[in-house]
């Protein structure tokens, strides 16, 4: 992989935390999503997208990385300065 590349891994079902964990780990990224996946790493059902992001948020902090803001996505999706 080139130098300075952005990748993420997208897992599907309960394997989307062990492989979430493995991104954040390695200097990846994760996103996750009802989607993909309907179970919290607990193996309880998620009642949104947001209760998904929570754990997800959990994972990141737990990794000793920090969640991006809004801004920081976008510079970090278009560093040539994309729009909305």
């Amino acid at each position: 992989m080139p130098a300075g590349s952005r990748w993420k891994v997208i897992g599907i079902s309960r394997e989307q935390w062990p492989l979430a964990m493995a991104a954040l780990s390695l200097g990846g990224d994760v996103r996750v999503g009802l989607e993909d996946n309907f179970y919290l790493p607990s193996g309880e059902m998620a009642t949104s997208n947001g209760a998904l992001v929570a754990a997800a948020v959990e994972l990141v902090k737990l990794s000793g990385r920090s969640v991006a803001t809004v801004d920081d996505a976008k510079r970090l999706l278009w560093p040539g300065g994309g729009s909305n």
